[in-house]
């Protein structure tokens, strides 16, 4: 798939910023720049953003799960661990396509060289609450080609679930963004996508590694915060304060992640369709 030098570096200064936006909005229950994690910190997914974008580039020359493994790779030699493989993984293939309509032609050329190369990566990243599954278990070397192995993590893991319905949720996603984005700041639409989501279905890490009654909790709350109309009024303030609290509990097993990589992908496809990486108004205290 040819690409010429501008919309190459397009796509590079896109990954750049997804990823660093992402992570610098005040998203309930993230690590943010005012908020680390025990094992990651808003430095260690920017320095991740510097050397994987370069990489993810390069997609479709290398094969999306070589450019996968190459990320992972290059993060752990920049931080302690592995912080955004989610969004590795869901930003490699629209890296490869360089627009949203070549998407259904790349994930359907997936091969299994892919998969032993993301297979790698997964191992190499150690993500939490990974589990155990009858077949395609990652953990035990059961390589799957990458499509039937995505579709059977499908129902529980959404960053698996783009890859078997051709982004459909980060598509949506990508859309309330974009609005959210003209009638606010971009980092109270960026934390304002992140609650959709978290509203519309329960985070498949918190699922992972909280349980499933958890993850709907919190998806209740997301909900309750948005019902109070946020970030308009001081009810919605307030329970976003204690939304952002009780996620960030119990040693941050209720991180929503996957919600933030979804999100990250969304930003990725907003810039890509505009044509630009900003600048965007910032509010940084949100309200």
């Amino acid at each position: 798939m040819r690409m010429t030098l501008s919309e190459k570096s397009m796509i590079r200064r896109c990954l750049v910023a997804s990823m660093v936006l992402e992570v610098s909005a005040r998203k309930a229950g993230n690590v943010h720049p005012q908020a680390s994690f025990s094992d990651a910190t808003w430095q260690d997914f920017v320095l991740s953003a510097m050397v994987v974008a370069p990489i993810l580039a390069h997609a479709s020359q290398m094969g999306i799960g070589a450019a996968v493994l190459a990320s992972v790779q290059a993060t752990q030699q920049v931080t302690a661990g592995n912080p955004n493989l989610g969004m590795i993984l869901l930003l490699a293939p629209l890296a490869a396509a360089g627009r949203p309509e070549r998407l259904k032609q790349v994930l359907n050329g997936l091969t299994l060289t892919d998969a032993k190369h993301v297979y790698r990566a997964i191992a190499l990243a150690k993500p939490g609450g990974l589990g155990k599954a009858e077949k395609g278990d990652v953990t035990k070397g059961d390589v799957l080609p990458l499509a039937q192995a995505m579709q059977l993590a499908a129902d529980r893991d959404l960053v698996a679930r783009q890859y078997v319905n051709h982004y459909a949720d980060v598509m949506h996603l990508a859309q309330l963004l974009d609005k959210a984005s003209r009638r606010m700041p971009m980092d109270q639409a960026i934390v304002y996508t992140h609650l959709q989501q978290m509203a519309l279905e329960p985070d498949t890490l918190i699922a992972r590694k909280s349980g499933r009654d958890i993850a709907s909790q919190a998806q209740q709350r997301a909900q309750q915060v948005l019902d109070a109309r946020w970030p308009e009024s001081k009810q919605a303030q307030q329970r976003f304060n204690a939304l952002d609290r009780w996620l960030r509990s119990s040693s941050n097993k209720r991180n929503p992640g996957t919600s933030a990589d979804l999100v990250a992908a969304a930003l990725w496809v907003v810039m890509k369709q505009r044509g630009t990486t900003g600048p965007f108004a910032w509010r940084e205290n949100l309200w």
